[in-house]
């Protein structure tokens, strides 16, 4: 069974935040992309879930728009959340 602490919305101003990350491997190598361009930070390529947009068209539409390559997206193989101070993302 799931248990939920109750919060206030007010704690997170956006609400929930549907999102979604690319595992990219080619050749035994991963695909990372700079968190943004002044950061010297290292993530794989992801954001935010279209209203409306499938979750494996996110991944591909992420990874092209960060990295400027095309995937195919092939499964979803993990699902999770992160609530941080400000912020809960699923």
């Amino acid at each position: 069974m799931l248990y939920i602490k109750s919060v206030t919305m007010k704690k997170f101003s956006k609400g929930i935040e549907v999102v979604t990350t690319a595992f990219v491997i080619k050749d035994n190598k991963i695909l990372l992309a700079r968190a943004n361009k002044e950061s010297d930070i290292w993530v794989f390529p992801g954001g935010h879930i279209e209203p409306g947009e499938e979750i494996l068209k996110s991944c591909e539409r992420e990874v092209e728009e960060e990295t400027g390559l095309n995937i195919k997206a092939i499964k979803i193989f993990n699902c999770g959340e992160a609530i941080l101070s400000k912020s809960h993302f699923v």
